[in-house]
C-alpha cells in the first residue's frame, strides 16, 4: 500500500507530461517544416525557351533572359504569401521522404557491415557479439523508419481534418522574397541536367536545395513581330503547377508583356483569402433597377454584398436615366470593404452648332452622331468633346466647356475642312529644309569671317603678303554669307513657328456660344448641308461627264486613224 501511494503521484505526473507532449507533438506535425515567424517564401525564375526550332537573332535570344527578369521586376511590392494546406503537406511529406531515404541508406550500410562479419576471421563469441550489435542497430533504424511512416499517416490525418477550418485556424503567412535577393538573378541547373524537366525528382531536388519555393518557367512562340508568352509557375517541393498564363504582344516590347503576366501572377503568389465587399447605393430605391458588372460577371440587381478574390477588379454601375459609373480598385489584405455610390441623374439639353466656314460634314457629340445638327446632350458636370467628319474624310475636333452649355444653346465653330496631318507633315519638311539651309550656310560665314579677321590683323602688323584687295574680298564674303545665314535663320524661325501652329491645331478647337435662335440655327444648318451636297453632286457629275467625253473623243480619233490607215493600204 505504501508502495502504491509513493508511485501514484509520480505516475500521474508522467502521464500528464506524456499527454501534453503528445498533444504538442501532434499539433506541430502539420505546421512543421520550419514555418516560423519571419520565414521567407522565395520565388525564382528560369530562362525561357522558344518552342520553334528556327534561327534566332541576337535580340530574340536576349529576350529569353530578359523576359523572366522583367516579370520578376514587376513583382516588387509583393508582401507575403498565405501558405495553403496542400503546400504545407507537400513540404512535410518531402521532409519525411528525405528522412526515410537517409534511414534506408543507413540501414543498407549496417546490413552490409553485418554481412561482412562472415568473411572476417572472428571467433564464435566475437561473431555472435558483433552480430548482436549490428542487429540492435538495424532494429533501431527499422524502428525509426516505422515511426517516420506513422508520422506521415498522422500528417495526412491532420491535413484532412484541417480542410474545413484551415483558412481561419491554421493560416501561415511567409514573407515574399526573390531568389538570391535580386530580381535579376535567374536560377540555373547544374551541368548534369541538359534539358530540365521541372517535374522530375532530380530537378526538384536541385530547386529545393537552392531554397526556392516557387519557380517561374516559360515558353515563347513567335509569328512575325508578335509573340505568345506562356508562363507556368511550379511550387516546390512537389512540383505542383499553379496553371499556365499566356499573354500576346509585340516581341519588341517585352516589358509590356511582362507587366501583364505579372499582373495576373500576383494573386496566385499572394494566395490571399477572399474578401467581402458590401455595396450601398443612393438613392436606395434604385438598387433593384440598377445593374452591376464586376469584371465579366453581370448582376441584374445590385446585391448587398459580394465575395471577391484579392487583386484589381473592374466595376461598372448602370441605371436608366442616371450617369454610368466605372472604376477599378485593388483589394488587398482587408477582410471587408464598403462601396458607397450615389447615382447622378442625367440632364438633357438641346444644343446646336454652326460652322463659321460651312462645309459638308457630319457632327459628332461625345462620339454620337448628331442628326440634322441637333442633339440631346447628357450633362453631369462635364463638357462636350465633339468632332466634324467631312466628306473628304478629314476630322476636326472641338470642345465645349460645361459652363457654356444651356438649353437651346447655339455654338459657332471656327473649323475648316483640311487634312491637318498633311499640313503638319508639310510644315515639318519645310522646317527641316530651312534648318538644313541654316546649318549649311554657317561654314561659309565662319570661313569668310575668320579669314577677314586674320588678314585685317596681319595688315595692321605690317605684313607685306596682305593687300587691301584681300581684306575687301573677305569682308564682302563675310557680309554676303552673314546675310545668307541671317535669311536662313529668319526662314527657319518662321517655319518653326508655322510648324508649332499647325501642330497645335490637332488640339480640339474651343467653341463658344453665340446669340442665335436655336430653331433658325438647326434649319439653317440643314439647308446649308443640302446646298453643299447638291453642289458636290453636280460637280462630280460634271467631272464624270467631262471624263466620258474625253474618253469618247479618244476612241473616235483612234477609229478615224484606223480607217485612214486602211484606206491608204
Amino acid at each position: 500500500m505504501t508502495y502504491k501511494n509513493k508511485f501514484k503521484p509520480a505516475a500521474l505526473r508522467a502521464c500528464r507530461f506524456l499527454i501534453i507532449l503528445s498533444f504538442l507533438f501532434s499539433g506541430n506535425l502539420f505546421a512543421d517544416d520550419g514555418l516560423a515567424e519571419g520565414k521567407k517564401w522565395t520565388v525564382g525564375a528560369h530562362k525561357f525557351s522558344y518552342t520553334q526550332d528556327v534561327k534566332r537573332s541576337q535580340f530574340e535570344n536576349a529576350v529569353l533572359t530578359a523576359m523572366p527578369e522583367l516579370i520578376l521586376e514587376q513583382l516588387y511590392g509583393t508582401k507575403s504569401r498565405n501558405i495553403p494546406s496542400d503546400e504545407i503537406l507537400n513540404r512535410n511529406i518531402d521532409k519525411l521522404v528525405k528522412e526515410r531515404l537517409a534511414l534506408f541508406l543507413e540501414l543498407s550500410g549496417e546490413v552490409k557491415k553485418k554481412d561482412a562479419l562472415v568473411v572476417k576471421h572472428l571467433s564464435e563469441y566475437q561473431f555472435k557479439k558483433q552480430s548482436d550489435i549490428q542487429d540492435k542497430k538495424i532494429e533501431e533504424i527499422k524502428h525509426k523508419i516505422d515511426l517516420n511512416l506513422e508520422k506521415q499517416d498522422e500528417v495526412f490525418k491532420d491535413y484532412k481534418n484541417s480542410q474545413g477550418d484551415f483558412a481561419e485556424k491554421n493560416l501561415v503567412t511567409e514573407e515574399f522574397a526573390f531568389y538570391k535577393g535580386e530580381s535579376k538573378e535567374l536560377f540555373s541547373f547544374s551541368s548534369e541536367i541538359d534539358e530540365p524537366d521541372f517535374k522530375s525528382y532530380k530537378c526538384s531536388e536541385e530547386i529545393v536545395k537552392a531554397g526556392i519555393n516557387s519557380l517561374i518557367t516559360g515558353t515563347i512562340v513567335t509569328y512575325g513581330e508578335y509573340a505568345a508568352v506562356s508562363v507556368e509557375m511550379f511550387l516546390y517541393p512537389g512540383a505542383v503547377s499553379c496553371g499556365v498564363i499566356t499573354e500576346v504582344g509585340l516581341l519588341a516590347l517585352p516589358d509590356e508583356i511582362a507587366k501583364n503576366i505579372a499582373y495576373r501572377l500576383v494573386p496566385i503568389i499572394e494566395n490571399a483569402l477572399p474578401c467581402e465587399v458590401q455595396i450601398k447605393i443612393y438613392p436606395e430605391e434604385l438598387k433593384s433597377k440598377a445593374k452591376l458588372t464586376v469584371d465579366s460577371t453581370i448582376y441584374a440587381k445590385i446585391p448587398d454584398k459580394i465575395i471577391l478574390s484579392t487583386g484589381v477588379h473592374n466595376f461598372s454601375f448602370e441605371c436608366d436615366g442616371y450617369k454610368r459609373e466605372n472604376f477599378s480598385y485593388g483589394f488587398g489584405y482587408e477582410k471587408k470593404y464598403l462601396i458607397e455610390l450615389e447615382f447622378l441623374p442625367e440632364d438633357y439639353m438641346n444644343t446646336a452648332i454652326l460652322l463659321k466656314n460651312p462645309f459638308e460634314t457630319d457632327i459628332f457629340y461625345n462620339g454620337i452622331k448628331s442628326p440634322d445638327n441637333q442633339m440631346n446632350i447628357k450633362i453631369n458636370n462635364t463638357g462636350i468633346l465633339g468632332y466634324a467628319y467631312s466628306v473628304n474624310k478629314n476630322t476636326v475636333f472641338f470642345k465645349i466647356d460645361d459652363k457654356d452649355i444651356f438649353n437651346n444653346a447655339v455654338f459657332m465653330a471656327d473649323i475648316n475642312d483640311y487634312n491637318i496631318e498633311d499640313r503638319i507633315e508639310k510644315s515639318r519638311r519645310l522646317m527641316y529644309i530651312s534648318y538644313s539651309a541654316l546649318i549649311c550656310s554657317l561654314p561659309f560665314l565662319f570661313y569668310s569671317y575668320s579669314n577677314y579677321t586674320n588678314y585685317y590683323k596681319a595688315y595692321e602688323l605690317g605684313s607685306a603678303s596682305v593687300s587691301l584687295n584681300d581684306i575687301d574680298k573677305y569682308k564682302t564674303m563675310t557680309y554676303v554669307s552673314g546675310a545668307i545665314s541671317a535669311a536662313c535663320g529668319i526662314w527657319f524661325t518662321v517655319q518653326l513657328v508655322l510648324y508649332l501652329v499647325n501642330a497645335n491645331k490637332t488640339l480640339p478647337v474651343e467653341v463658344k456660344s453665340v446669340k442665335y435662335d436655336y430653331d433658325t440655327a438647326v434649319s439653317g444648318y440643314q439647308e446649308s448641308q443640302k446646298t453643299l451636297k447638291t453642289e458636290r453632286e453636280e460637280k462630280e457629275a460634271l467631272q464624270k461627264a467631262e471624263l466620258e467625253a474625253e474618253a469618247a473623243e479618244g476612241t473616235e480619233s483612234e477609229t478615224l486613224e484606223t480607217e485612214a490607215a486602211t484606206t491608204e493600204e
